[in-house]
């Protein structure tokens, strides 16, 4: 089979988040079920670090979006369905 499975790995202030690392792990074993090599999302500013540790957890290959941080999110929902 080819392909891959993605992983979004998530980060705040240059630190990788635990559930991350759990995810990455989970990924890990479907890829190895599915046959597929496994690979991370990673975004961020200045992130490079991150992404070998990515590696040495155990993601095949990390896309790596170098990216500043996101403007402040809405006071109000963009969208809101009707209840």
């Amino acid at each position: 089979m080819t392909g891959e499975v993605w992983v979004w790995a998530e980060q705040r202030d240059g630190r990788l988040l635990g559930v991350s690392l759990e995810i990455l792990g989970k990924g890990y074993q479907l890829a190895e079920k599915l046959g597929v090599g496994l690979a991370a999302v990673l975004l961020g500013e200045k992130v490079e670090g991150l992404a070998r540790e990515l590696i040495a957890y155990g993601a095949g290959k990390v896309y790596l979006v170098e990216s500043p941080p996101p403007q402040a999110l809405p006071e109000r929902p963009l969208y809101q369905g009707h209840s």
